[in-house]
C-alpha cells in the first residue's frame, strides 16, 4: 500500500481563458533512505496530460520529477509567479508524506529522517504549499490528500509507531490556515489507509484512477466530482478506504454550482450504505473510559469490557476489549436495525454448533458487518453520554492488534500485514514453546478430532475440551487482562492485508 500524499489544487469555472488555468504537478518515487514508490511520476504526468486537454484548458509547469528540497521550493517561486493572479491555481504532489506534532511535511526524495528534528531541516512543511496557493490570489484552490495516511518511519523514542495524518492534519489545514476560495479534499478518512494499486496493471493510485476520470466527465460540478469519487473509491475497497473534504465557507457554493467539463451530466446512482439507521438510545449518563485500567476496565452499555493497550500523543487512547465481541453483542445491534444480514445466527461446522450461545464470540460476520456494528455502537453510546463526542469504537489496526498481543515492538511498523505474517519464530499467544501447555486456549484439539472435526492448526496432545468456539474469557488473559486473543476464533483488523485485500 502506498504511502504518500498528493496535494491538488483545481477550481473550474466552465468558460476560461488560455493562462487563467495554472497547475504544477510534482512526482517522487525514487526515494535514497526510504521505500520506492511506484505510481507517483505517474500519477502527476498522467494529471498533466489531462488537464493540458481543450476540455480543461490548463496551462502546466513542467513536471518535476524525483524533487530535492531545493527543487520543490524552487517550483514553488515558479508557480506562484506564473500563477499570479489566474483564475484557478493548482497544485499536484504525489510522494512520501508525514505528520508530526501536527504539521504536515512532503519528503523530498534525499531526505534522511532518523528523528523527528530533521523533518524540520530535510521536509517541506505544507504550510509552505498553502503559502504559495494563496500568494497567487487565484480565484479558486483545491488541495487533495491521497494517502495512506501512516507514519511512514521507523519507531523510534521521538516516533509514534501508527500516528498518522489524522484530525492534527484539520488543525494544521483549519479555518485560519486554509486561503480564501480553498478546498481540502483527503482520498481517505482520518486513521485509515489507500491502496498503491487495484491491480498489477495499474499505473495510477485508485484514487488518481477515479480523479483522472470524474474531471473529464462533461456536466460534472465540482462538488460532484468528489462526491463521485467518494462513492466509486467506498464501494471498489468495500468501505475500507472513504475520500473526505474540506472547504472554507467561500468557496463552499460556488463548489456546488461550478461544472468542468460542459455538458449533461450523468445520472448519479443512489450512494452506498452499509450502516443502518440508529435507534433512538437510552439516556443514560456514565463515564469512565478515560480511567479505564486493567483492574478496572471501562464497562459499555452492553456489559463490554474495555483495557487500556496504547497511549498516542495528544493523549488519544487505545482501549480493546477483553473479550471477543459475543453473540449476545452482536445480538442486540442486529435486533434494533433492520436489513442487517443474518448469517450468524445458525451457523454449523461438521454438523456442531458454532457461536450459538450468548457468550460465545458471534461468527460469520463480514468486515463490512463489523464496521457497522462498531458505527452503531459509536452513535448509540455517544448519544447516552457514555463516551466522548471525539471517542469512537472501531477494529484495530494491524500494529495495534501487534502491540495487544506483545510483538509490537518487534514488528516494522511501515511494513503491511502480509510483509509481517509469520515472521517472528519462537513466539506463540502463550508464550515460547510448542507446543502449548495444558488450558492455554481453544485451540484445534484432541477434542475437536474425537468429534471428527480436523481443524486448522490441530495440536497432537492437546486438550481443552471444546470441539468447536467456547465462551469468552473461558481460559487465562494476557499481560493486558485481554483474552482469547490466540484461539476460539479470527478477528477482523482494519487494514487491508495487502495492496489488493
Amino acid at each position: 500500500m502506498k504511502l504518500l500524499v498528493a496535494i491538488l489544487i483545481l477550481f473550474l469555472p466552465t468558460f476560461v481563458m488560455s493562462g487563467e488555468r495554472v497547475a504544477l504537478l510534482i512526482g517522487c518515487a525514487n526515494y535514497k533512505e526510504l521505500n520506492a514508490l511506484g505510481t507517483p511520476v505517474n500519477d502527476a504526468t498522467s494529471l498533466k496530460s489531462t488537464l493540458e486537454s481543450p476540455a480543461l484548458g490548463f496551462e502546466c509547469l513542467p513536471v518535476l520529477k524525483d524533487a530535492t528540497l531545493e527543487k520543490f521550493y524552487e517550483a514553488l517561486d515558479a508557480f506562484q509567479a506564473k500563477a499570479k493572479g489566474a483564475r484557478v491555481a493548482l497544485i499536484f504532489y504525489s510522494g512520501h508524506g508525514i505528520e508530526h506534532d501536527g504539521v504536515n511535511y512532503l519528503i523530498p526524495v534525499n531526505a534522511e529522517l532518523n528523528t523527528a528534528t530533521q523533518l524540520k531541516t530535510q521536509a517541506l512543511n505544507v504550510s509552505a504549499v498553502m503559502e504559495a496557493l494563496g500568494k497567487t490570489n487565484a480565484t479558486a484552490k483545491l488541495a487533495i490528500l491521497d494517502c495512506c495516511r501512516d507514519n511512514p518511519f521507523k519507531v523510534t523514542k521521538s516516533w509514534t509507531a501508527t500516528k498518522s495524518v489524522r484530525d492534527e492534519v484539520l488543525k494544521e489545514l483549519g479555518e485560519a490556515e486554509i486561503p480564501q476560495a480553498t478546498l481540502v479534499c483527503f482520498a481517505t478518512s482520518a486513521g485509515r489507509q489507500a491502496a498503491a494499486v487495484l491491480d498489477d496493471n495499474s499505473k495510477n493510485s485508485p484514487f488518481t484512477q477515479f480523479l483522472l476520470k470524474e474531471i473529464q466527465t462533461p456536466g460534472l460540478s465540482l462538488r460532484d466530482v468528489f462526491e463521485h469519487v467518494h462513492d466509486t473509491l467506498e464501494a471498489v475497497t468495500d468501505g475500507r478506504q472513504v475520500p473526505a473534504v474540506k472547504t472554507d465557507n467561500a468557496l463552499s457554493k460556488v463548489f456546488r454550482q461550478t461544472v468542468l467539463v460542459p455538458g449533461t451530466a450523468p445520472v448519479q446512482t443512489a450512494r452506498m450504505t452499509t450502516v443502518p439507521l440508529l435507534p433512538d438510545p437510552p439516556v443514560v449518563r456514565l463515564s469512565g473510559a478515560a480511567g479505564a485500567t486493567k483492574t478496572a476496565p471501562f464497562v459499555n452499555s452492553l456489559g463490554m469490557k474495555f483495557v487500556p493497550v496504547l497511549n498516542y500523543k495528544g493523549g488519544k487512547k487505545v482501549l480493546f476489549s477483553i473479550w471477543e465481541t459475543r453473540r449476545q453483542d452482536y445480538a442486540t445491534y442486529a435486533a434494533k436495525n433492520s436489513g442487517v444480514d443474518d448469517s450468524w445466527k445458525a451457523v454449523e461446522y461438521s454438523g456442531l454448533p458454532v457461536g450459538q450461545k450468548d457468550d460465545e464470540p458471534v461468527v460469520k460476520v463480514s468486515w463490512e458487518d463489523a464496521n457497522a456494528f462498531c458505527l452503531w455502537l459509536t452513535k448509540a453510546e455517544r448519544a447516552a453520554g457514555r463516551i466522548g463526542p471525539n471517542d469512537e469504537y472501531r477494529l484495530p489496526t494491524d500494529v495495534e492488534w501487534s502491540y495487544a498481543v506483545g510483538i509490537g515492538d518487534q514488528e516494522d511498523a511501515r511494513a503491511t500485514p502480509e510483509s509481517k505474517d509469520g515472521k517472528i519464530a519462537g513466539v506463540y499467544p502463550w508464550g515460547k514453546g510448542f507446543p502449548p501447555p495444558a488450558n492455554s486456549g481453544n485451540y484445534g484439539d484432541e477434542t475437536a478430532k474425537a468429534k471428527g472435526i480436523a481443524l486448522y492448526g490441530s495440536t497432537e496432545g492437546y486438550r481443552d475440551g471444546y470441539a468447536t468456539t467456547a465462551p469468552v474469557g473461558k481460559f487465562a488473559a494476557n499481560n493486558y487482562g485481554i483474552y482469547d486473543l490466540g484461539g476460539n476464533v479470527w478477528e477482523w483488523c482494519s487494514d487491508w492485508y495487502n495492496a489488493k485485500q
